[in-house]
């Protein structure tokens, strides 16, 4: 069992483009004790992508990766793609008033651990609140702009949601990726 401790620092970098809004500084700690196999399309290309996933007292039925708006099939991404992971059927969130509160967040780091953006409370939904039907479908993207994001390297995108009325239940994704 790998333990990963998420800190999230104020940082935004022009040119990276992400879902939400709002920068606060948090620190997380969850472990990663499962990895996720991705199915590909193309079973000759080679996966240059690892999904690692944990969650405790919330669930979800799939998750994805799109790359330009296809489903991701194998092999490297390429600078100034656009990336969209989501999870569908979220589970596990408390229910008041027929809305729910995640609080969404994402950190990018590059293979020395720098932090290349991060974000708290994407879309200020820990406030605002999602409603019920909502939850099927929750998303976040990025575009890879080469004023960031350097050919060759390998980056991680951490997306974790929290129970904002339970902080206690969260899913976390973990995503390696390497860029062409």
């Amino acid at each position: 069992m790998k333990t990963t401790r998420l800190i999230l620092a104020t940082l935004l970098l022009a040119g990276l483009t992400l879902a939400g809004a709002g920068c606060i500084s948090f620190e997380y700690d969850f472990d990663i004790d499962s990895d996720y196999e991705y199915e590909f399309q193309d079973e000759d290309l080679e996966s240059y992508v690892e999904f690692r996933m944990d969650n405790q007292g919330m669930d979800y039925s799939s998750n994805g990766l799109d790359v330009n708006d296809e489903e991701y099939s194998g092999g490297r991404i390429e600078i100034g793609s656009l990336l969209h992971y989501y999870l569908t059927d979220v589970e596990g969130l408390t229910e008041v008033d027929g809305m729910y509160y995640p609080y969404m967040n994402v950190l990018i780091i590059d293979s020395n651990e720098n932090v290349i953006h991060s974000a708290d409370d994407l879309g200020s939904l820990s406030e605002v609140g999602i409603d019920i039907e909502d939850v099927e479908y929750l998303w976040t993207e990025m575009t890879l702009n080469e004023e960031v994001i350097e050919s060759g390297e390998t980056y991680t995108w951490y997306f974790v949601i929290n129970d904002s009325l339970n902080e206690d239940n969260y899913i976390a994704s973990v995503i390696e990726f390497e860029v062409e």
